[in-house]
């Protein structure tokens, strides 16, 4: 079995409105409670407004705590999901499901370790 990584990635700037984001949320928690029923979940999870994150530079030998995002975008990371599946369909099959469920583009990608 292999993990892959299922990313979601929406618009920074068209927010769904709460009551519509509820409905989102309750499509996609059923894709989640039928992963797990079937022993493909791994973990998944969203993330906060990208407004809210820092950055940490140690690179140039002392670190550096700035706010907010590494790149500059208008669309960022919304959530991920790690399942363990057998083969690469099968993880495009997940993600169809996710992309329908979630109305945003998914994106696939082995989880390596």
């Amino acid at each position: 079995m292999t993990q892959y990584l299922l990313s979601m990635h929406h618009s920074q700037v068209d927010r769904p409105s709460d009551a519509d984001l509820q409905q989102i949320m309750q499509r996609v928690g059923a894709v989640a409670a039928d992963a797990q029923a079937q022993g493909a979940w791994v973990f998944a999870g969203g993330l906060m407004p990208v407004a809210e994150s820092t950055l940490m530079d140690a690179t140039g030998g002392s670190p550096l705590l700035t706010d907010g995002p590494f790149a500059e975008s208008h669309e960022g990371l919304g959530g991920i999901t790690v399942l363990d599946l057998p083969t690469r369909e099968e993880a495009h099959a997940w993600a169809a499901r996710l992309s329908e469920a979630s109305g945003l583009p998914i994106e696939v990608r082995t989880f390596g370790g």
